[in-house]
């Protein structure tokens, strides 16, 4: 959770009434939490504060992570590994935001190896637009059949121009496995 709470003092007569609006808290998961195993690789950008280890709860230390120029272009790279993620329907919880304010918003992208892949997860998930800490659950629309070493990988969405040097912060990074179950066709089973 972002310390950036809204705080609001209302004068009522001669007392005072202080209200208070706690931020968004993280998205919650209905099946097995799985945290970041490692940092996997930071480049082109670099990571100028915490560690994976601060990504896995929501207590305001995070991960921040600038941009740098890579032939004269501002980019971000930072990869975060997650072992033995249960088979099941795959969802991203992450909660970040932005330090800075130039339009260059930050996403998330993931692939995985369950001993026959590696496979990649195509679309970009749960982007960090703002400068307000905000937390989000989003799917990745996979279902795995079997354990598996998941890759979270963040970037920035203008990789082609601008030279401004951005950076993001992650206070929690997490994968929800979710069970699905199975309804069996018309006439067949499930597995």
């Amino acid at each position: 959770m972002s310390g950036r709470s809204l705080f609001k003092c209302v004068l009522l007569g001669v007392a005072a009434m202080l209200l208070v609006f706690a931020p968004s808290q993280a998205q919650t998961c209905s099946g097995t939490l799985i945290l970041a195993s490692a940092d996997d690789s930071t480049g082109p950008g670099q990571n100028f504060g915490g560690t994976y280890l601060d990504t896995q709860s929501s207590n305001d230390v995070g991960q921040a992570f600038n941009e740098t120029l890579s032939n004269g272009v501002s980019r971000l790279y930072h990869a975060w590994r997650f072992d033995n993620v249960p088979a099941g329907a795959i969802h991203l919880i992450r909660e970040g935001y932005r330090l800075t304010c130039d339009g260059d918003d930050f996403r998330f992208r993931a692939y995985y190896d369950d001993g026959t892949g590696p496979y990649f997860i195509f679309g970009n998930f749960c982007p960090i637009t703002s400068e307000t800490e905000s937390s989000a659950k989003c799917s990745f629309n996979e279902e795995t059949t079997s354990d598996a070493t998941f890759w979270v990988t963040m970037q920035d969405t203008n990789q082609t121009s601008g030279a401004d040097l951005s950076a993001v912060r992650i206070d929690y990074l997490a994968l929800c496995v979710e069970t699905v179950e199975c309804v069996p066709p018309p006439g067949g089973f499930c597995p």
